[in-house]
């Protein structure tokens, strides 16, 4: 009888180390174009830089707002100046709720001969604090229509893609949360919780359906990081302490210790950089189809007792309901 419990892991980390390294010739992304959504700021921008330091020939920065996409991506050409020359860097500001834009983007890359090897889909909406019902069906389906949709929509494109003349299969590199299968963390955030554990199902479904010599997906939770939208959660005040009062403080990204009040409580985005260029490379094959976190350490994944409990149990880190499998 499976357990579907994760034996807990006794290593975990909120920074950078050296098995998740870009610098590693295992990891190296060289010759490979990654497409990065949401990449003009935040954990989007730290995983495009990660990608640009494992030797990646193109990222492709894909965002709504150009003013932002086009400092990113200057910031990105100059990061990378000694390290990866060669480096080419493109953006696109893109609606991913608009089916004819994201069509468009498309088209654009295959007239531009650009093949996307790596998808990062980080682009996704917040909602405001308000329950199901209060924030009503207009409102969830605007969050449906990125969280879900979204992705759903270059997954398909990425899918369709010609690939005649690349090696090794794409990499879906899907940027979920532990809200996704915590409810509890969700807090006053419900439709967050449910979009995301949606867009999670998604791809775990479309894993199930595709053959991983064509296409390996894999989600995961990148921690709690600094960004644009956990400033609003956990304002810096200077102390690194943040206001306990704020109920949407409920909302903790799964990270459910009192280390969250200070800055000890928060990994560092390049973290879950790096950790994205692992999930690319071929040591990360074996977790098809499942969600992982930024703060477990790899090689407790990839051997032992762990990694045997991910080869035998097919229920083990996937999206469902409790107690109702044998």
């Amino acid at each position: 009888m499976s357990s579907t419990r994760l034996t807990p892991l006794p290593i975990t980390h909120k920074q950078p180390y050296a098995a998740v390294s870009p610098d590693r010739p295992e990891l190296s992304q060289a010759g490979k174009t990654v497409l990065v959504t949401g990449g003009g700021s935040g954990i989007g921008s730290a995983i495009a830089k990660s990608f640009a330091q494992a030797g990646a020939s193109a990222i492709v920065l894909v965002g709504r707002r150009e003013e932002v996409m086009q400092l990113a991506a200057q910031t990105l050409r100059e990061g990378s100046a000694k390290s990866n020359p060669q480096l080419q860097v493109h953006i696109f500001t893109v609606d991913i709720t608009d089916s004819e834009d994201v069509a468009k983007l498309w088209s654009r890359l295959a007239e531009s001969a650009i093949v996307i090897d790596v998808l990062v889909l980080n682009a996704g909406r917040q909602s405001v604090v308000k329950t199901v019902l209060e924030l009503g069906s207009k409102e969830v389906f605007e969050s449906f229509k990125v969280n879900v949709f979204g992705h759903m929509e270059f997954i398909e494109h990425l899918y369709k893609q010609d690939r005649s003349n690349s090696s090794g299969p794409a990499v879906v590199i899907n940027v979920s949360t532990a809200a996704a299968w915590d409810l509890k963390s969700g807090g006053p955030v419900p439709v967050y919780c449910l979009t995301k554990n949606s867009g999670t199902m998604l791809l775990q479904q479309i894993a199930q359906d595709v053959p991983r010599e064509k296409m390996r997906i894999v989600s995961f939770h990148p921690g709690l990081v600094r960004t644009e939208t956990t400033k609003g959660l956990f304002p810096d005040k200077g102390d690194g302490e943040a206001p306990w009062y704020s109920c949407k403080l409920k909302y903790l990204l799964c990270v459910l210790s009192e280390d969250v009040a200070t800055d000890a409580g928060f990994s560092s985005a390049e973290l879950p950089g790096n950790f994205a260029v692992w999930l690319a490379s071929p040591e990360a094959a074996f977790l098809h189809g499942l969600y992982v976190e930024a703060s477990w350490d790899v090689e407790e994944l990839k051997s032992g007792q762990i990694r045997e409990q991910i080869e035998n149990d097919p229920y083990l880190l996937k999206v469902g309901i409790l107690g109702c499998h044998p």
